[in-house]
């Protein structure tokens, strides 16, 4: 499987030519025109400077749900024209895409416009979402809730939430929703990224156009302002079913480990899951089996220094498949782009290339041996 994601990706990138660039209004975008049957688009707004405390019922959630439907009859005009809107909203951003045709850029680019133009919260649109939200919570699968409980026993409730209760976000006004909204669309907390089959002069300056008329504001001086008393933890925690990793950020030596770890002891698991979104402060990684077995006794007498060798090949692998279609890469490099300038694919590939033995075999050995 990894050598055919190798090859996948070698001809990706000979057939692509990447741009990043930042503004003087410190906004920034990625462009990548690549050989593609559609173009992907994508509003990328950062919660750098975003206080938990602010967050944590899961405003930014409810504001997703609102902007998406702001502009009216754009989902029926995408929708005839072949084209997808869809939206998501992590601990670290909240992100639009539009999946469109490649002739129909222009639709995708008018919509990144009209949503950072958005405005207006009315209270018959937020009750209506917040009951939405409400009915998503029921719904949940429970592998999510219990690493949901997993993070809150590393990080306690400083990490900001991604759903929100249906009936606290109910209660919200309109004006603590705008106020939220006027800074997640300040200049230098917004990252437009685009891959696809572009004419990349003409894209470049439609991009700039709309971004160089954001305004800027004051934000915190601590980028991500979150506790990260947990950080220093050297040890795994794991239940009989689901291993988590408490890691840091991404450009730190140990969390690039901690995912060549984890990689290599999912290779072994039976219908493996793996989950990890790269952040530049605290958060975990978490693999499973779908079977649900236990996971001490499927890595159990694994060979440590075979497990390294398959975690190295399989996060270069998880780098290159974050890159295999137009979307994919416009989703991770543009969210690497918001999280920080200078991280790139690249970046993290270097670092896994240079990952020791000795890091990897400490943190598998606590997943493995923890009692």
């Amino acid at each position: 499987m990894i050598s055919l994601v190798l090859a996948m990706v070698s001809q990706v990138t000979s057939e692509s030519s990447q741009l990043r660039k930042i503004l003087p209004n410190n906004s920034n975008y990625f462009l990548e025109k690549r050989k593609s049957s559609y173009t992907s688009v994508q509003l990328i707004l950062s919660s750098k400077g975003i206080p938990s405390s602010i967050d944590a019922p899961g405003y930014r959630h409810l504001i997703e749900h609102v902007v998406v439907r702001s502009k009216s009859g754009h989902d029926e005009e995408l929708e005839t024209k072949g084209a997808l809107l869809k939206a998501a909203t992590d601990r670290d951003w909240m992100r639009f895409e539009w999946r469109v045709p490649n002739e129909e850029i222009g639709m995708a680019l008018e919509g990144v416009r009209s949503f950072l133009q958005f405005n207006t919260f009315e209270p018959e649109v937020l009750a209506r979402e917040s009951k939405i939200i409400g009915l998503e919570s029921r719904d949940q699968h429970e592998v999510t809730l219990a690493v949901e409980e997993l993070w809150e026993s590393f990080f306690g409730r400083s990490g900001i939430s991604t759903m929100g209760d249906g009936n606290v976000l109910s209660k919200v006004k309109p004006d603590e929703l705008g106020l939220l909204w006027n800074s997640l669309t300040l200049s230098q907390r917004v990252t437009v990224s685009v891959s696809g089959d572009i004419d990349s002069k003409s894209v470049e300056e439609r991009v700039r156009a709309i971004l160089s008329n954001l305004p800027s504001g004051k934000t915190s001086s601590n980028a991500y302002n979150w506790d990260q008393r947990q950080l220093h933890l050297e040890i795994a925690s794991n239940d009989d079913k689901i291993g988590v990793i408490p890691v840091g950020p991404i450009n730190l030596k140990r969390t690039v480990a901690s995912l060549v770890a984890g990689l290599g002891m999912s290779s072994k698991l039976r219908s493996p899951v793996f989950e990890y979104q790269p952040s530049m402060r605290g958060g975990i990684i978490v693999f499973y089996s779908k079977e649900m077995a236990s996971i001490k006794e499927q890595l159990r007498g694994e060979d440590r220094s075979t497990l390294y060798e398959l975690g190295k090949r399989f996060a270069t692998g998880w780098v290159f498949a974050k890159q295999s279609s137009a979307s994919e890469s416009a989703t991770f490099n543009g969210i690497l782009l918001s999280l920080d300038p200078a991280l790139t694919p690249g970046k993290i590939l270097e670092a896994v290339n240079f990952t020791s033995y000795s890091d990897v075999k400490r943190i598998i050995d606590s997943v493995v041996d923890a009692r």
